[in-house]
Formats: C-alpha cells, sequence, structure tokens
C-alpha cells in the first residue's frame, strides 16, 4: 500500500480469524479497495467473502474457471449444475424431472409449467427461498429436522421418491415440528432447468402451475 501498487492479490487473509472477527474484517477490506481505486484480487473458499465484498467473482473447480460474473448473477443465474450446487448455503435443492412432447415439467408427478424446452430428462434446482409452506402445496414432506437460525427457519424434508433431503426457507414462527407432514409449492418462475451433462437450460416459461 506504501508503493501505491495498481493491484493487491489476497490468499485468503481471514481464514484464520474468528467469526465475529471475519464479518468486521469483511468490512474493513471492503472500506480499503473502496478508497484505494486498486484491483484486489481475492482468493478464498468462504462464500460468505466471495458474495459480500466481490464486484466481481470467478468461480474455479479442478483448475477450470466456469462462470464469471456479478455475485447475485452467479447465485441467480447459474450457467451450470456444478456452480448452483457450489454456491449457496444450504446447498440449492435438486429434483429429478422430466419434460415432454408439449414442454409441461413434471417433478416428482407434480405438473410445475410448460417451458420451451426440448423433451427429456432434466434436473430442476430450486434455493430454500423458493419453496413455501402452504396448505394448498402441491407437495408434501416429512420434516426431518429443524434449523432455527432467529431470523430464518430451515425445514429439511424427507420426499417420498426423493433419495436426498430437501430444504426450504421460512420464518421462525412456522408451526411444522418434527415428524410432521409438510405441505408446501415450488415457485416455477424460480425453477432453473439442467440437462443430463448439467449444463444450463435457458428455457422460458410458458405457463405456470404452482405445485
Amino acid at each position: 500500500m506504501v508503493r501505491a501498487p495498481v493491484a493487491f492479490l489476497m490468499d485468503e487473509p481471514l481464514s484464520n480469524l474468528d467469526a465475529a472477527l471475519r464479518v468486521h474484517m469483511r468490512a474493513e477490506l471492503s472500506e480499503l479497495h473502496r478508497r484505494l481505486s486498486a484491483t484486489f484480487v481475492y482468493v478464498t473458499h468462504d462464500q460468505a467473502e466471495a458474495l459480500t465484498m466481490s464486484d466481481r467473482m470467478a468461480v474455479m473447480m479442478d483448475g477450470r474457471i466456469l462462470q464469471v460474473g456479478p455475485p447475485y448473477a452467479i447465485y441467480a443465474d447459474p450457467n451450470c449444475l456444478e456452480v448452483a450446487q457450489f454456491i449457496g448455503s444450504p446447498a440449492i435443492n435438486t429434483l429429478p424431472a422430466e419434460i415432454d412432447a408439449e414442454g409441461q415439467l413434471t417433478v416428482l408427478g407434480r405438473r410445475l409449467g410448460t417451458f420451451r424446452a426440448a423433451p427429456g430428462p432434466v434436473t430442476v434446482g430450486v434455493r430454500p427461498e423458493h419453496l413455501s409452506l402452504g396448505a394448498s402445496g402441491g407437495f408434501v414432506g416429512t420434516v426431518r429436522h429443524r434449523e432455527n437460525l432467529g431470523s430464518d427457519l430451515y425445514l429439511h424434508l424427507d420426499l417420498e421418491g426423493l433419495e436426498r433431503v430437501l430444504v426450504l426457507r421460512t420464518s421462525p414462527g412456522a408451526s411444522a415440528r418434527i415428524g410432521d407432514q409438510a405441505r408446501f409449492s415450488i415457485d416455477p418462475d424460480a425453477a432453473l432447468l439442467f440437462g443430463p451433462h448439467g449444463r444450463r437450460l435457458y428455457a422460458p416459461i410458458v405457463t405456470r402451475e404452482i405445485a
């Protein structure tokens, strides 16, 4: 900084700090970046650091750059299943699905809407915040675990026909208890479609069915 370089390279500078100090130092480094108007290349395995501090973010796996872009764009608009599963905590939910000849998307036996996409098997990715509890929901899961974080409640749900647990974000006041049957719906506008090889299918939605 004394020599006023045009770029700084930082390799996990906060990795050995405790949680509270890391939050404080994220703000300090972000302010330093604004004040110096220099390029910061920041390497980290911590998603919170990457998402909160960067102007642009690169996701790397096995020495390959998978996607580059603004942090929220990578979170909300991943270009492949690897990026979608890597970014976000809790991780994105993935469900097996099928698109028929008319473009109708069916997830675990429930119709989610019609998409402009070729027929065949797909994987649907949906973030925990895009699942909604409600008596009219078309899906039913058994509550296996509750994580109450104060501002949010995460429900871990077992679904018939699905090997992995589904995670749903709701308000802390939700009454669902461990062992309860919880009905929920999926927001079709927030559903991300991925092909058999994990590449994103940018398929416009034609009609919606809140399942």
